[in-house]
């Protein structure tokens, strides 16, 4: 009881939270999950399962290690990942994970005039606006068939000389599996995540000031809970080849956004996965997700868009590497993006 109310109140204080506070966290970690679209709260079984549900961790009976590099908005921002998993006995097991998004080589042009007032291309410096994650977690399972995690997450986010945050969150996960059938439950920022913003504003107040724009303060910056529901399937389609299948809903309450279902009380954004395998060494992957409500240009119709991914892989002498390709065919806005990941186990 004490724990729902907790929740509960982490849901009520979501509609005073900044919609997209740390969305850097809903990009995805790795090849696998992102060609499924992230559909894989219910089915994810190995150390990714520290960032998409961490019960899946109850899986990993290796040490497992991987990296992941992946580029976006044209190269222009790069996301890296690296996580590590170990079984500490039959039971249970702990992972950790360590994320950085950035934008680099930024031009600072704060001191681009001299104290003549004429422009110097030599004061241009850069910097770079980063975030930064690292995630703890463990799992444990119980003898119902049920199994178990908790994330323990540190935010660190820094945007040059300018300002930088620190922040502190929790996530919970559950999975629970019924012949070929897998249950999965992630309360994901389930206290909510709280940023701790600070303010350079001694060394710039200057430049505020003769530019005319507000000069902004020392602040708490909270992330909405939010609830993601997982069901899959095993299939089995011939001796040498099996399908899993999973659908994903992702529960959000910090208001109305763009998605499929959206209400003032609650907006759920649904996505599919798919994964095909020959004797669990070849892979191949589809994915479809991040549904949105279009407005058509010159008309007052409306259009339903999503995004397809695509990815394979190949799992070879202990080695597993993955690639995925996303925004498949460009049917939605967004740009295509190629992501690699290469994990071991020992």
């Amino acid at each position: 009881m004490k724990f729902f109310k907790f929740f509960l109140l982490g849901v009520l204080i979501a509609y005073s939270q900044s919609k997209y506070s740390n969305d850097f966290l809903s990009i995805g970690l790795d090849s696998r999950s992102i060609s499924m679209s992230n559909s894989v709260v219910s089915s994810t079984n190995d150390l990714t399962s520290v960032f998409y549900n961490p019960a899946g961790l109850n899986n990993v009976s290796k040490y497992e290690f991987g990296i992941m590099h992946s580029s976006y908005f044209a190269g222009i921002a790069d996301f890296d990942y690296v996580g590590f998993a170990m079984p500490v006995d039959s039971s249970f097991v702990l992972g950790v994970a360590l994320i950085r998004f950035g934008v680099d080589d930024i031009p600072n042009t704060t001191e681009i005039l001299d104290e003549n007032g004429n422009i110097n291309y030599n004061n241009i410096s850069t910097f770079s606006s980063s975030d930064f994650a690292a995630i703890f977690s463990f799992a444990n399972s119980t003898n119902f068939n049920l199994k178990y995690g908790l994330s323990t997450k540190i935010i660190h986010r820094k945007i040059g000389p300018f300002a930088s945050a620190w922040g502190f969150g929790l996530d919970l996960g559950f999975q629970y599996s019924i012949e070929s059938w897998h249950l999965g439950l992630f309360l994901n920022d389930f206290t909510s995540t709280l940023n701790f913003w600070n303010i350079n504003q001694n060394e710039y107040s200057d430049q505020y000031l003769e530019s005319g724009n507000y000069i902004p303060e020392d602040g708490i910056e909270l992330t909405a809970p939010k609830v993601k529901i997982g069901i899959s399937k095993n299939f089995s389609l011939h001796k040498d080849f099996s399908l899993l299948s999973e659908a994903n809903f992702n529960i959000t309450w910090d208001g109305k956004r763009n998605t499929v279902i959206s209400t003032n009380l609650l907006s759920i954004d649904p996505s599919l996965g798919l994964e095909f395998d020959y004797k669990k060494i070849g892979f191949l992957r589809l994915g479809i997700g991040n549904f949105q409500q279009e407005q058509l240009i010159d008309s007052i119709e409306e259009k339903i868009s999503f995004q397809p991914n695509f990815g394979i892989g190949v799992n070879i002498w202990s080695f597993i590497i993955d690639y995925s390709l996303t925004d498949l065919g460009n049917a939605s806005t967004a740009l295509y993006s190629n992501v690699f990941t290469i994990k071991y186990k020992w």
